[in-house]
């Protein structure tokens, strides 16, 4: 029985690798229609935890530089220059002097002391940092 079993030869006729072949790829098609989101949204939390880190670094820099002995005026003109965070993206929503109303902060008067800084900033992914930062 040379290459014969029961009357047929043995392998795989060129039928049934085609209809092999389709059945994977329909299955491989349905598998990447299911991971393929997965694979790409997996750099977002990458992307969030990197901008925090620069958003906080910049708040670092700020803290910094206040407690290097800065006074107020200047540490508020810095802070509008956005010279902090060795060129992290952030925007400054708030770098403004204010005093305490009840339990509130509201913008200090001309005349009034300039002796409580509320700096705040935001990064792209709408993520915000805020500091007081008080006359020494």
């Amino acid at each position: 029985m040379s290459g014969r079993f029961f009357g047929r030869e043995s392998g795989f006729t060129l039928i049934e690798i085609i209809v092999a072949l389709m059945i994977l790829s329909i299955v491989g098609v349905f598998v990447m229609q299911l991971f393929g989101s997965s694979f790409v949204a997996s750099t977002t939390p990458l992307t969030q935890l990197q901008n925090s880190f620069d958003l906080q670094g910049a708040m670092e820099e700020m803290t910094d530089d206040y407690n290097s002995g800065t006074p107020l005026a200047d540490l508020q003109t810095r802070v509008n220059s956005e010279a902090y965070g060795n060129g992290a993206s952030y925007t400054v929503s708030e770098n403004r002097f204010v005093t305490v109303s009840g339990s509130t902060f509201v913008e200090a008067a001309s005349d009034a002391p300039k002796d409580l800084l509320r700096v705040t900033i935001q990064a792209a992914n709408g993520e915000t940092l805020t500091t007081l930062f008080s006359a020494q």
